[in-house]
């Protein structure tokens, strides 16, 4: 599948399989804002919240999915900015970009739960600099 472009390193210490486990759900719950109205940034959200004082692995993967949910949302929310601004004449441009960024969005679940399965960290491309 090749590395996508996100940097992925083994986790600094041991992980527990509990860890793992909330590591790998705080990308899955991404799922969830298919659901849940911001469903995709409350799940990361609370389980940063609940983990922040527990667990680095699990922090780092549920800020890397936070921080990359934002950026999809904010990117698809541009777009639509775009297209009501330009009375739809930005709607050719607007529909397969927010088409790419879903495909995307979903395509990095996989990965960085996969990654997180392994004990290992996955920097999403976009969120690299900005999560530390």
């Amino acid at each position: 599948m090749g590395d996508l472009g996100g940097a992925s390193y083994p986790a600094d210490g041991p992980v527990q399989d509990e860890e793992r486990t909330w590591a790998m759900a705080a990308h899955l719950s991404v799922i969830a804002g298919s659901f849940v109205p911001l469903g995709n940034i409350i799940a990361p959200l609370v389980i940063w919240q609940v983990h922040k004082e527990k667990s680095a692995f699990v922090v780092k993967h549920a800020l890397e999915s936070l921080v990359f949910q934002v950026a999809i949302m904010v990117t698809a929310i541009a777009l639509l900015l775009l297209t009501i601004v330009t009375m739809g004449a930005a709607i050719i441009l607007a529909v397969p970009a927010i088409l790419v960024l879903v495909v995307a969005s979903f395509v990095y679940m996989i990965v960085a739960t996969i990654r997180a399965s392994e004990n290992k960290i996955w920097e999403y491309p976009v969120t690299t600099r900005w999560v530390s």
